[in-house]
């Protein structure tokens, strides 16, 4: 216990060197342990809490939070980064029985709609909390991950939160809270957005004549050929729009009809998931 008697602040290790536990591990939590491994981090300071989990070779699994996995009084031992990687219907349930253990450890949720303040209550006003927003892209390396904290995180904390979640692709820092329902509506439900325009891509190929196989292929590498293109290019979407469009050409002719109804519909697609996040980060 610290001078103030509130338990010592434990100290942050960053890099490959970090004892991280995951309380969790379903297909996010495990791919945030497969990006980390891939990029170096020792397996043995790997410890997931997970009753229903499968061997995942020198990262040890265990179904309960053991002593030897916990905090205690002693800032040194136990974890320096926890990952909360469980379902958040049940966190209200699963979460108060440790917080005893873990309310001195950097803790990192992955979880949607539940807020910094929702953390707080179970953790305490001080508790070094991490609320993310990873998307499904994750799962391949790929994802792009809006975080924010409560400001009692350290450079060092903040350090670390960068190393674990970037371990999955893209990690930024956000600036309020209010934006990680922002984030969810174009990061987090945008692949679904994207998922659906293949189908509807693919659906046109097919009412031009083509088979359901070729149209499905047509309109994936249609889609990944032009993200990758966006990808290496220094130019802008709307610059690299402009060099496919010909004046009075086939492009141009199809943008008509798409332009028109494209840019209200998208930003009232992001709005209507942007309130729903909102919506749920309040019920929590």
């Amino acid at each position: 216990m610290s001078a103030t008697g509130l338990p010592a602040k434990a100290p942050t290790t960053t890099g490959s060197s970090a004892r991280l536990l995951f309380i969790g591990g379903g297909k996010m939590g495990r791919a945030i342990i497969e990006g980390l491994l891939a990029q170096g981090h020792d397996p043995a300071r790997l410890t997931v809490i997970d009753p229903a989990l499968p061997d995942l070779g020198a990262v040890t699994v265990r179904p309960s939070l053991d002593e030897d996995t916990g905090s205690g009084s002693d800032p040194n031992s136990g974890p320096d980064g926890v990952v909360l990687a469980i379902k958040p219907q049940i966190m209200a349930e699963v979460l108060p029985a440790l917080a005893q253990r873990l309310c001195d450890r950097l803790l990192i949720s992955i979880a949607a709609g539940k807020s910094l303040a929702f953390f707080q209550g179970i953790f305490g006003a001080e508790a070094r909390v991490v609320r993310a927003m990873p998307n499904l892209p994750a799962a391949i390396g790929a994802g792009m991950t809006g975080w924010i904290s409560t400001p009692s995180l350290s450079a060092a904390d903040r350090a670390l939160t960068q190393t674990i979640l970037a371990a999955t692709g893209q990690a930024h820092e956000l600036k309020t809270e209010d934006q990680i329902d922002a984030w969810t509506a174009i990061a987090g439900s945008g692949p679904a957005y994207v998922f659906h325009f293949l189908e509807c891509l693919s659906a046109a190929a097919q009412d031009l004549g083509f088979d359901p196989s070729l149209s499905d292929a047509l309109a994936q590498q249609t889609v990944l050929g032009a993200a990758q293109l966006a990808d290496q290019s220094p130019e802008s979407f709307a610059t690299l729009r402009e060099n496919v469009t010909s004046p009075g050409g086939t492009t141009a002719a199809g943008l008509q009809h798409l332009s028109a109804a494209l840019a209200p519909l998208t930003q009232a697609t992001a709005r209507a998931a942007y309130q729903r996040a909102k919506e749920l980060a309040e019920q929590s």
